[in-house]
């Protein structure tokens, strides 16, 4: 990993940000695998995003996963549940918008 303190610091802030509701349990499973539990995720709704050649903003769920938990780099279709012990909700990833040392950004789709 190419910054460790990053690293750290969303451990640390991740344990904090659950306790107080800002983080959620989720599980990450692509096609038939098992699925990958991770104990932070954060869900993002109503975030704005301009496509390259438009000035019109389109409203998306983005959700940051991160590659403590093991998993692998996602990929357009990999199912993401998050509160899969509580009330589950279900999203498909559309596309990764960021990486960094620490997580990926994916823009997801919510499944009924």
């Amino acid at each position: 990993m190419s910054n460790p303190f990053k690293a750290r610091f969303d451990a640390m802030a991740g344990q904090a940000f659950r306790g107080t509701g800002l983080a959620d349990a989720a599980t990450i499973q692509r096609g038939i695998t098992a699925a990958i539990a991770m104990s932070e995720v954060y869900v993002d709704d109503g975030v704005q995003v301009f496509g390259a050649d438009s000035n019109v903003p389109q409203i998306v769920t983005m959700i940051r996963l991160f590659k403590r938990f093991g998993i692998l780099k996602p990929m357009r279709g990999d199912v993401i549940v998050v509160d899969p012990d509580g009330t589950p909700e279900t999203f498909k990833i559309e596309s990764i918008t960021d990486e960094d040392s620490s997580s990926y950004l994916v823009i997801v789709v919510r499944e009924a």
